[in-house]
Order: C-alpha cells, then structure tokens, then sequence
C-alpha cells in the first residue's frame, strides 16, 4: 500500500515512474492495481536486450497488400490516446536504448522524428500552435504529420535492481526524469500470504512450499 501511495502521488506531480524490486515481488499486482484506481487502459513494452532503439517507438509491419508500413508500438499508442504505457523489465535493454529512444519524450513529451517520418508534440506544444497559427488547425497538424501527446499520458518501467554483474541504471537513465520507487523483496511468510489469497487448494500445497524453498534456494545462490 505505502508503495501504491507514493506511485499515486508520484502520478498526481506528473511524473513518470520506475518500479525496482527483485522477480516477485511483485510489480505486476502494483501496476495493474494503479491502472485499475485511475481508469488507465496498460499498453505493456516487454523489453528484451536485443530491442533496438526505435522498437519501442514503432516497428515494420506488412500491410494488406503486403507492403511494408511503420507500426506504432504500445508506448506511442498509449501517448496518442492519454493511457499508460508499462515498459516490462526495462532493466533488459541494452545500455543507451532507453534514453536514446525515449528521453525527449519522458522529459518534453516530443518526439522530433519518429521512424515513419511523424512527430510526436506536447500538449501544450500543439495547443501553441493551433491558437498561435490560423494556418495549423488540427486538420492541417494531421496532414503535416505532427501528432500531439495526452497530457494524461504516463510512464510507468517495471526493473530489477541494478547489481555488479549488470549495473545498467546509469547517470543517462537516472536523468530521465523517471521517480524511483523501491519494493522491498516478499518474505517467505509474504510470499505464502500472497499465493493463499489466489486460493490455493490444500493438496497443492506441499508443491507449493517446495516450489517456494526451491526458489529461495536459487536467489541465493545468485546473488552469491
């Protein structure tokens, strides 16, 4: 709850934000409860070490005809529509994709050039333009290329704490204007709290316990 409290306030000053905790502990139940509270539809990135930079912004697709055509991926998509974009095991990308890709838009809500030839603008940037220039009426934004962001639109990475084997939160990805909150690692009493409200049924319960001492087991000798 306490951490589910500081993502709300996190939320309310308009900042995007970085869930770090161990593997279950668990970030998941946290994002789906946030997005629950508020009404946000989650647009899940899973990121995986090989994505490149321009991946979490759009990637080829084909069209009917079979032609290839830019894709918007789930974070455009959530800053087109105002909803929240969770960039799953952010920890995995590779060292400079993240604020390469991404730190104009957590930090101004732009994005110059998308690969496709669009661009993405704040809110308050679009709005600028349409009182500022008769000329740029919405329409004529669509034709341009020129898409404005949802001031409702929000951040949310889910990662593991950085380690001496993998020390990928560098100065670049803590100056992207990410808030940090860390969720402390569920005990093994937690760890049986959390799985009996799914309602497990007793005869799979020794399985359980194995399962749990086994996973205990594996975590120490990882960090060791």
């Amino acid at each position: 709850l306490h951490a589910l409290g500081e993502l709300m306030w996190m939320h309310a000053l308009g900042r995007d934000v970085c869930l770090l905790s161990p593997h279950g502990a668990g970030k998941t139940t946290v994002v789906r409860r946030f997005a629950r509270l508020l009404g946000y539809a989650p647009h899940v990135v899973f990121c995986h070490a090989d994505m490149a930079s321009h991946e979490l912004l759009q990637r080829r697709s084909t069209d009917t005809l079979g032609g290839t055509v830019w894709v918007d991926s789930p974070l455009v998509v959530a800053a087109i529509r105002g909803e929240l974009a969770v960039l799953d095991g952010m920890h995995r990308l590779s060292p400079g994709t993240l604020a390469g890709a991404l730190a104009p838009l957590l930090s101004e809500r732009c994005v110059l050039s998308l690969p496709d030839g669009s661009r993405l603008v704040s809110d308050a940037h679009w709005r600028h333009l349409v009182e500022s220039v008769p000329s740029l009426h919405p329409a004529e934004l669509a034709r341009l290329r020129v898409r404005r962001v949802h001031r409702s639109f929000r951040v949310l990475g889910c990662a593991e704490p950085p380690t001496q084997r993998h020390p990928w939160l560098t100065d670049e990805i803590l100056a992207a204007h990410f808030g940090f909150i860390v969720l402390p690692e569920l005990s093994p009493i937690e760890q049986r709290m959390l799985v009996a409200t799914h309602a497990c049924p007793p005869p799979a319960r020794p399985t359980l316990e194995a399962l749990l001492r086994y996973e205990s087991s594996v975590r120490i000798a990882a960090e060791g």
